[in-house]
């Protein structure tokens, strides 16, 4: 759920996101609070931030934000992964070193084999230009296996080199 508040900040529509009790368990404020900066609104019922949480983007202005990772690192990785889509890019600076530097290292690793661009400055500061894309290679969609599309309404898969779309459903389709 933590990633998918990330993803859900790119869109101009709020969305409430929950589950089950183990996934309402799962503290997110310091993320929360990180998209704020970046003009994101996102806010939870609770104090601590638990879900349900209610995210909504805006103009994708991108900026800097201060994160507290020490809980999960995948509030940096849900930022990470969306700093390409700001306008301005993305600079997040760590209130103190993440708690899992692996799980850090391997989404910028899939960020770079779709060509994005990543950056660790220091061990507390993380760049993600703006303007980029995701783009999947053809040799991704030759394969025959369950990928997961994220889709507005149904739309043709491409067959060549092609930039992933994002929108506001998400479906898994046999490719």
């Amino acid at each position: 759920m933590r990633l998918l508040a990330g993803i859900t900040g790119l869109g101009t529509t709020p969305y409430t996101l929950t589950g089950d009790d183990r996934m309402c368990a799962r503290p997110m404020k310091e993320l929360l609070d990180a998209m704020s900066p970046i003009g994101i609104h996102a806010f939870s019922g609770t104090p601590d931030g638990f879900p349900p949480v209610t995210i909504q983007g805006k103009e994708r202005q991108g900026g800097t934000t201060r994160l507290d990772c020490s809980k999960s690192s995948q509030y940096l990785s849900a930022l990470l992964m969306i700093g390409p889509f700001m306008t301005h890019g993305l600079t997040i600076d760590l209130t103190g070193p993440p708690v899992s530097s692996p799980y850090i290292d391997l989404t910028m690793d899939v960020m770079k084999q779709f060509q994005v661009t990543a950056c660790r400055i220091n061990d507390t500061t993380y760049q993600v230009p703006g303007g980029q894309q995701y783009i999947l290679e053809t040799m991704w969609w030759s394969r025959t296996c369950p990928m997961p599309v994220i889709s507005g309404p149904p739309a043709p898969l491409p067959d060549r080199r092609s930039v992933w779309p994002i929108s506001r459903r998400i479906l898994f389709r046999e490719i």
